[in-house]
């Protein structure tokens, strides 16, 4: 039985689904800071993201994000956040929060993939936006890397001045990960075969063992 549980645990078909841009190429980046180094800051970055299943759980975020803070103990604060779609009034853009988890940026200039992991947002199929943003009160200062190969469809950033305003060509760096909860992990061909041999070498072991002669007390 031990075998067939292992079977049953590692032999299944992977069913999370993973929006990877991969990593962006270009040395430079787009600026993420908090207002209170600049009143004109922008403070958020964000892109869209499709869910076609009828029910998904997002369960991590991530952005290829660099911070500037030398000198510091840490990079600072950033929150990590998924907002509704909005078409209405035009342009497209960010809507309502969703959700937001906080992480603290290490001291990071070259850049790498950071973020939250171990969420639980279950969210209906639709168009979403992925964005980091970073509060009044932080001490963050940095930036999103550009050129991302697979780039994600529409880009926006946040400024106290302008708003919320496209910018289809920046092609940051994000990760979105999530299981849709109505796909169950099916067992793969050679899960399959495996438990069926495995369950012919219980059976040969059970059926070939000698039977006990039984004794009449009569």
């Amino acid at each position: 039985m031990r075998l067939l549980a292992l079977v049953l645990c590692c032999s299944t078909a992977n069913a999370d689904f993973n929006f990877d841009t991969g990593t962006p190429t270009d040395t430079v980046g787009s600026s993420l800071s908090s207002t209170s180094y600049l009143p004109t800051a922008q403070s958020k970055l964000g892109a869209v993201f499709t869910l076609t299943a009828e029910s998904s759980t997002i369960t991590g975020i991530e952005g290829f994000i660099s911070s500037f803070n030398e000198g510091l103990e840490t990079g600072g604060e950033v929150m990590a956040s998924i907002y509704s779609h909005s078409i209405s009034p035009p342009p497209a853009r960010p809507e309502a929060r969703l959700f937001t988890e906080t992480f603290t940026m290490p001291n990071d200039d070259m850049g790498n993939w950071h973020g939250v992991s171990g969420i639980n947002l279950v969210l209906p199929a639709g168009n979403y936006w992925v964005v980091f943003e970073v509060a009044d009160d932080s001490t963050f200062s940095g930036g999103l890397k550009r050129g991302a190969e697979a780039f994600l469809p529409m880009e926006a950033f946040y400024s106290a001045r302008s708003k919320w305003k496209r910018d289809d060509t920046v092609d940051h760096g994000w990760r979105v990960s999530g299981t849709p909860p109505d796909q169950f992990p099916v067992p793969e061909p050679t899960g399959l075969t495996l438990m069926s041999v495995a369950f012919v070498l219980l059976c040969q072991i059970r059926f070939s063992r000698p039977r006990s002669r039984r004794t009449n007390l009569s």
